[in-house]
This record gives structure tokens, C-alpha cells and sequence, in this order.
């Protein structure tokens, strides 16, 4: 999918991002295809329905086109 992102419809950066407490599963698996933390955005408070986790926080990671390659 990333291949398809970067080749075809030529972007430079895929964003993604994950509950750091209620859905840490999905950040070790994003951290394991070569997403890392993005610098442009820092963690975002959990708010409403999606705060299953008291303190949990939206994470924010990129894969960019140089590290994929």
C-alpha cells in the first residue's frame, strides 16, 4: 500500500496515528513497518468517546518517502 502511495499517487509522506495507552498494539505495528514520530505534531489529549484511558493522548506518526525507499 505504501508502494502504491509513493509510486503511483506520488506522495512524499503517509500519516497515521493511534491511542498511546488504549491502542498501543497499533503504534508498535506502525513503529514496525518504519513509522516514527511526527515532528510536526506533538500528542493531542484524548477527549469524549475516545478517552478509554485516564491521560491517554493521540500519537502522531509519519513514514516518508526517503525512509521507505
Amino acid at each position: 500500500m505504501a508502494d502504491v502511495a509513493f509510486r503511483i499517487l506520488g506522495m512524499r509522506t503517509l500519516n497515521a496515528h493511534y491511542l498511546k495507552l488504549a491502542n498501543a498494539p497499533s503504534g508498535k505495528i506502525l513503529h514496525k513497518l518504519g513509522f516514527t514520530p511526527d515532528k510536526r505534531r506533538g500528542d493531542l489529549k484524548a477527549e469524549g468517546r475516545f478517552l478509554r484511558e485516564s491521560g491517554d493522548v493521540w500519537t502522531f506518526v509519519a513514514l516518508e518517502r526517503e525512509a521507505f525507499s
